[in-house]
Formats: structure tokens, C-alpha cells, sequence
């Protein structure tokens, strides 16, 4: 398996004991609150929502609550995610929601680049930069490239350096902000922080 899958799935077992929405949030290493607060950040300052949107490690697909209580909803939608088990989930709330769109699964082994999805305008990725498998600078800007031939606007989440001399835990790589603005060719305007990571958005 997979050590990200494995990873995940340990944190799905653990959720479905806990019940309520804990499917959406335990998996998250920024939590429920800092997940809705990035949720927030990206309805109010990106692009395209509105129309067809393309969402990369889509997870159960909350964001579309935080979007939806925002006014916002999308065209179409379309989560990809390396758990099958999370289809029921997305085509659920895309049901809540009255959105049409629809579940891909990706198996984690195989690169959202390696699927080519065009025709999109916007696409988000909140869950996988600095995660096993997009770790070093040549994978960052290839998913980047990818994102920007896929949509006109979008934004990725990266993990921040937030205190001294951290780069990260046990899966996770943890970036300075001017690393990945100099290696994308980003402005300062197109950077938000939050406590612990920063949302890239063009």
C-alpha cells in the first residue's frame, strides 16, 4: 500500500469511530477550523468558483459547505482523490447541494499530471503539496504547471515553516514562502498566510 494511502486510512478508520463530521476534518493535519477558515480564504479570493471547478486531493469535498454558505456554487465539480472509499461522500454532498459534478479516483501510486483534465475555471489543491510523493521543487512546479494549464484560476496550499529551523513531521515537508514564490514566479499578492501554511492563487 501506499505509505500516504496507509496514512489515510489509518485516519478514516479513527474518524468513523468518532462520527459527526469527523470523515471530513480528523484526517486533516490542520483540523476542522483551520480547514474552514482556508475554505473561507479560497471563496472570497479565487477565480472561477462560480463556474467549472476541478478539486485535486478533494478529500469528502467540505470545502463545497463553506463555498455554498458563502454563496458561491460552482458550475460543475469535479474531486479527484487517491481514496475510493470518499466517493460516497462527494456525490453526496454534490446531491446536498443540488451541484452537479462528479467523484474520479486516482490511485495515490499515480501523479494528477499523468491524467491529463483541461477545460476547467478554477483548480484548487488544499491537501497535497509537502506530502509524500510532492516533496521536491521539480514536483512542485510540475503540479503547478499542470494546474495552470488545467484552469485559469486556482490556488495551492502549501505547508508553512512557522517556527525556527522546521521543515516538517513525519510525512510532512514544510516550505518557506519566498522558496516557493521565487520558484513559481509568484508576487506578493498572490500569497495569503495562514498560522501554518500559505495559499498560492492566480
Amino acid at each position: 500500500m501506499h505509505p500516504n494511502e496507509e496514512h489515510y486510512r489509518r485516519h478514516r478508520r479513527e474518524a468513523l469511530e468518532m462520527g459527526g463530521d469527523s470523515l471530513d476534518f480528523h484526517g486533516l493535519d490542520q483540523g476542522k477550523e483551520s480547514s474552514i477558515r482556508r475554505y473561507a480564504l479560497i471563496a472570497d479570493h479565487v477565480g472561477g468558483l462560480e463556474g467549472k471547478v476541478l478539486d485535486l486531493a478533494c478529500g469528502t469535498a467540505a470545502m463545497l459547505d463553506t463555498f455554498v454558505d458563502r454563496g458561491v456554487r460552482p458550475e460543475l465539480y469535479v474531486g479527484v482523490d487517491g481514496l475510493e472509499d470518499h466517493r460516497p461522500a462527494v456525490e453526496a454532498r454534490l446531491g446536498v447541494h443540488g451541484i452537479d459534478g462528479a467523484f474520479i479516483y486516482k490511485p495515490m501510486e499515480i501523479r494528477f499530471e499523468d491524467k491529463p483534465r483541461n477545460g476547467f475555471d478554477a483548480a484548487i489543491c488544499t491537501g497535497l503539496l509537502g506530502f509524500w510523493g510532492y516533496h521536491s521543487q521539480r514536483q512542485v512546479k510540475s503540479l503547478y504547471r499542470y494546474m495552470r494549464r488545467s484552469a485559469r484560476h486556482g490556488c495551492i496550499m502549501v505547508p508553512r515553516i512557522y517556527a525556527p529551523d522546521q521543515m516538517g513531521d513525519a510525512h510532512v515537508r514544510r516550505w518557506d514562502v519566498t522558496d516557493i514564490t521565487d520558484l513559481l514566479g509568484l508576487q506578493p499578492w498572490n500569497v495569503f498566510l495562514l498560522p501554518k501554511e500559505f495559499m498560492v492563487c492566480w
